[in-house]
């Protein structure tokens, strides 16, 4: 009885997805989850996806629709948000909201509204910088108080009431409190939550999904010694240290080829600094830039090896997707990555480990018996825990547990 009225349920549940940001050159993390998330359940329910700016990912879901929405960029917004998402969410019943970055905004709006709030990969900045030494606030700049009577009227309103908002109602205390349920991306994660007073009954963990049709084996081995690096150019995804050891590669791999997909300002220091000094490694380097998230299964399927020598990484979709197409990947141990990456699916090394990311490399592209292993067991790990069929059916238990119609 029990499975019916869950199916039943299922018929008219609608779950909001809300992400500020969907584009399809160089995507954000957060809006490749939600991506992935609404793809994978919207064989079962219905999904309304909200974004503020950029081109949409083509959803070619039949129960998936995209909305979006303006959202204002002044420095005391927060009313006008909670008005315009009201708005917006409020042209169709939504039951449930369902966001994987968060944000004060939607965890107001559900509490006035009443509306079930599940957040997915949510773990404050202190957290990162005190277990991982990250320098970077992941949730946004502080909101500091601001002397009303230095503003206009109006401006003075609305920063003494976002002020009060974020200090006495929306503290991290009361966001713990009042949101459903979280889904933790990692078991550091759910142990942070846990610790700071979360339910250990309304935190577990679930994994992001990845399309094991799309992101799939090519049909022969590649005929060459391509290392692949996907992603942001900057010094918290480690790109120096592929850069830097480069030089090293090239004598031990003579047919060394490395592919670049991506932008940042770590791009000079590949150009200006090593390859200008050492003209005659242009030819082991090919810079594709930002490349629509249509070609990357292509160019997984293309590449040897993938290298993702991060410094921390919340979860790793790169990791992933090239699992999913039988590619190996050298990475490092950091944040999720040692509960995907397991030993017989690539090699981990220690994060800024120079060596020892040489050395895999070198290891994973000269023996061709490792890497037939790693590249069999990389599919197979894929479709036995990161596939729409297993995740799907993990979020649909949630979405039951915690819809309140």
């Amino acid at each position: 009885m029990a499975r019916n009225v869950a199916e039943w349920r299922r018929e008219w549940m609608r779950v909001a997805y809300v992400h500020w940001a969907f584009t399809d050159v160089d995507p954000i993390g957060e809006g490749i989850i939600t991506y992935e998330f609404a793809q994978a359940l919207s064989r079962f329910i219905d999904i309304e996806v909200y974004y503020q700016r950029g081109r949409i990912f083509q959803l070619d879901a039949p129960r998936v629709k995209m909305h979006r929405f303006r959202w204002y960029e002044r420095k005391y917004s927060l009313p006008f948000n909670l008005y315009t998402l009201t708005k917006v969410i409020f042209s169709k019943p939504i039951h449930i909201i369902h966001q994987f970055q968060y944000t004060k905004n939607l965890l107001t709006l559900s509490t006035f509204l009443d509306i079930s709030y599940i957040v997915s990969g949510f773990l404050p900045y202190k957290f990162y910088k005190k277990i991982h030494g990250i320098d970077k606030n992941i949730l946004g700049t502080n909101l500091e108080k601001v002397e009303s009577k230095k503003l206009g009227i109006i401006d003075g309103i609305l920063a003494r009431l976002e002020y009060r908002l974020n200090k006495y109602i929306l503290s991290d205390e009361f966001f713990l409190s009042r949101v459903d349920y979280f889904i933790a991306h990692h078991n550091d994660m759910m142990k942070w939550l846990i610790m700071n007073g979360c339910n250990k009954d309304k935190v577990t963990v679930i994994y992001p999904p990845v399309n094991t049709d799309k992101f799939k084996p090519a049909e022969s081995e590649p005929k060459n010694n391509r290392v692949l690096f996907v992603g942001r150019l900057d010094r918290h995804k480690g790109f120096h240290l592929l850069c830097d050891i480069l030089p090293e590669l090239v004598k031990e791999v003579p047919d060394l080829e490395v592919t670049i997909c991506g932008d940042g300002p770590l791009r000079s220091h590949l150009f200006d600094n090593i390859l200008k000094k050492r003209p005659d490694l242009r030819r082991y380097v090919r810079h594709l830039g930002m490349v629509d998230r249509a070609f990357l299964p292509t160019i997984y399927k293309e590449a040897r090896l993938v290298c993702n020598p991060t410094y921390y990484e919340s979860f790793g979709m790169v990791n992933l997707e090239a699992m999913s197409c039988g590619v190996p990947v050298v990475s490092t141990r950091t944040g999720a990555i040692p509960e995907i990456v397991k030993e017989d699916c690539g090699i981990l090394v220690e994060p800024g480990d120079r060596f020892a990311l040489k050395e895999a490399i070198i290891k994973v592209l000269l023996d061709e018996r490792l890497w037939w292993k790693l590249s069999n067991n990389c599919r197979r790990h894929v479709l036995n825990n990161f596939s729409y069929e297993v995740v799907a059916p993990k979020i649909l238990k949630i979405y039951d547990k915690v819809c309140r119609v």
